[in-house]
């Protein structure tokens, strides 16, 4: 992302991003090459590359001993429910990203019971970072963004 302007002043929307870029890499790296695959269910896939990115994700999350809980998509051994929690998709569109098409991102929320307060979502292979923080408004690459007027 050249000439990314992130304006961030929420410290966990600044730790979300951080995840995001992170676990980024390991879906770029892996993109298009051979790894195992696990069914979850009849129709639900998980690859390998889901859970080596959760873990990257959920390492940058608590490496502050973060007092928030975590749900995440993938291996439920890391679901503690507490007041305010970290949602996680580490690789969301895992069917796109085994058929080798490059329509993935990973997705953080951070939640307050029903509200949300911060969300991040990483596009790796386009290199499209969109984010928002509660009464900040919502970003795309550094630019702000808003929902089109179309009342024609």
């Amino acid at each position: 992302m050249q000439n990314e302007k992130i304006i961030i002043d929420n410290d966990d929307l600044a730790l979300a991003v951080k995840a995001v870029k992170k676990a980024g890499l390991i879906l770029k790296e892996n993109f298009g090459k051979h790894y195992r695959i696990l069914r979850k269910s009849h129709y639900e896939l998980v690859s390998e590359i889901d859970l080596k990115a959760q873990r990257i994700i959920l390492e940058t999350l608590t490496e502050n001993e973060s007092p928030y809980g975590i749900i995440t998509e993938e291996k439920r051994v890391n679901h503690i429910e507490k007041k305010m929690n970290w949602i996680i998709d580490p690789l969301d569109g895992t069917h796109n990203y085994i058929a080798g098409l490059p329509f993935s991102g990973i997705s953080i929320g951070l939640a307050d019971g029903q509200d949300f307060i911060v969300g991040v979502i990483y596009f790796p292979m386009e290199d499209q970072l969109y984010y928002a923080a509660r009464g900040r408004g919502a970003y795309l690459n550094g630019q702000s963004i808003s929902v089109s007027d179309n009342r024609k």
